[in-house]
Formats: C-alpha cells, sequence, structure tokens
C-alpha cells in the first residue's frame, strides 16, 4: 500500500490552482463585457435598454453560444466552419427588449483589429467581410436559446 506523500499532494493542489488561474485569466483577456453606463452605439440596439450582465451570465451565454455557433456555422449564408468559440475575442452587451427579456449580445472576432486593446472596451466592431473571424449572436436569458446568428461575409 502506497503512503500519503503530502508534498505530492500540495504539488497536485498548486498545479490545478494554476491551471484554473490560467484558464480564467486567458479567457478573461479575450472577453469585454460592457457595462450599462458606457456607451455602445450599434444599428441594432435602437429599439433596446442595456443592463450589465453579470459574469456569471456571460459564462452560461458562452457556454449556449459555443454549442450554438460550432453546431450551426456550416449552416450560415457563407457555409463556413468555426470550430473553436473560445478562441475568439468576444465583446458582450446586456439588452432588454421591449416586454423586459434580458439578452446579450456577443461580438466576436479572432483577430484584433483595434491598435490598442483599450479599444475593445469603447466599441462595438463593425467589421465588413472578414468571413469566419467575424461572427455575432444573441442569446435570450429567459428561454436560453442562441439567435441572429451571423458570420460575415468572406470579403
Amino acid at each position: 500500500m502506497e503512503r500519503y506523500n503530502p508534498m505530492k499532494f500540495y504539488l497536485i493542489i498548486v498545479l490545478v490552482s494554476f491551471y484554473f488561474h490560467f484558464m480564467n485569466a486567458q479567457t478573461d483577456s479575450l472577453r469585454y463585457i460592457f457595462k450599462v453606463d458606457e456607451l455602445v452605439q450599434h444599428p441594432n440596439f435602437v429599439s433596446y435598454t442595456f443592463f450589465s450582465p453579470s459574469k456569471i451570465q456571460v459564462e452560461h451565454c458562452d457556454s449556449l453560444a459555443s454549442k450554438y455557433v460550432c453546431t450551426n456555422s456550416y449552416n450560415s449564408r457563407w457555409n463556413t466552419k468555426i470550430d473553436d468559440y473560445y478562441d475568439y475575442y468576444r465583446q458582450y452587451v446586456g439588452l432588454i427588449d421591449s416586454i423586459g427579456n434580458r439578452k446579450i449580445f456577443i461580438d466576436a472576432y479572432c483577430e484584433f483589429p483595434y491598435t490598442t486593446k483599450d479599444q475593445i472596451k469603447k466599441n462595438i466592431m463593425l467589421v465588413k467581410g472578414g468571413g469566419s473571424c467575424y461572427f455575432q449572436v444573441k442569446v435570450n436569458l429567459e428561454s436560453d436559446e442562441c439567435y441572429e446568428f451571423n458570420v460575415n461575409a468572406p470579403k
């Protein structure tokens, strides 16, 4: 019978802690959640009011959107493939429709088009072309449904 080794136990704890810290840091460096008081201009937001999504709401939306996007990217108008949702930079805007449904708009892109990373905090990207490098999707928090999925045109 193997004897309990406290050093081995502590090493495993440290490694697991580093892994989860790294995963959270990596994920957070790819995401920006707009707060309700930040100016967000986008042509599709005219009929909505805003709310500040929580990190838990965003993580829930990511779990729904990642499955939806990877499964339905071939069904998009441009018939492209999106393999790993979590490799994309993502911006999140909390929207409330006229009947009070909370939704989160996700704007995703694989390349960083701005000159500084601070610009991700100021603007929703409006990019023409780029194909599967750019896509958008909305998630209804009331029904857990993804909809209005759009992949940009190839050029």
